[in-house]
């Protein structure tokens, strides 16, 4: 069966659907975005005793796929976020070098896949790869900027083993390299 939701309000919306994909494989996919930033200028005239000078948008997404196999538990993500505000200075308060936006960003994008299950009775394991690219970007007027970026590859794997009712052994291993560029 397949089911979504929408949702709108005055400053973002939404949407999510879920449902079968076939060969055993069951997914989903979301999106949530704002539109103040694109709603304001067209309801306040140019004319207006009125200015929106701090502009806020974001939106983020996520897909998802899993499906069941060989008795673990197979799951494939696709997600992301982008958060960005501007303030517009049109007459800077004390510093003229200062002009024009300040304006700051933060961005990802990832991609994960994860198995999970019984390896044989009493032993189970969860294992997961991530590769996730993070921005940020910031600026003040057209001198003055910080911008980094973050590629990022993460593993993780936990197994664990009873050994006797109320008793477990687990073990696992959890790794991150990342690169940076400014």
């Amino acid at each position: 069966m397949v089911r979504g939701d929408a949702t709108f309000s005055l400053y973002d919306f939404g949407a999510s659907i879920e449902g079968p994909l076939g060969g055993g494989w069951s997914g989903g996919a979301a999106f949530h975005r704002s539109w103040i930033d694109t709603l304001l200028p067209l309801v306040i005239p140019s004319d207006a005793n009125l200015s929106f000078d701090t502009a806020p948008r974001y939106y983020d997404y996520q897909f998802l796929a899993a499906r069941e196999a060989w008795g673990q538990r197979l799951r494939l993500a696709f997600y992301g976020s982008m958060d960005k505000v501007v303030v517009i200075l049109e007459r800077p308060p004390d510093d003229p070098k200062i002009t024009g936006t300040i304006s700051a960003r933060t961005m990802f994008h990832a991609l994960q896949g994860s198995i999970a299950g019984e390896v044989r009775p009493g032993l189970r394991q969860e294992s997961s790869g991530q590769l996730s690219f993070n921005q940020f970007r910031t600026q003040f007027g057209p001198e003055f900027f910080f911008d980094l970026d973050v590629p990022q590859l993460a593993i993780r794997s936990t197994w664990t083993l009873d050994l006797a009712r109320g008793l477990q052994l687990r073990g696992g291993v959890d790794a991150t390299t990342a690169g940076v560029t400014i």
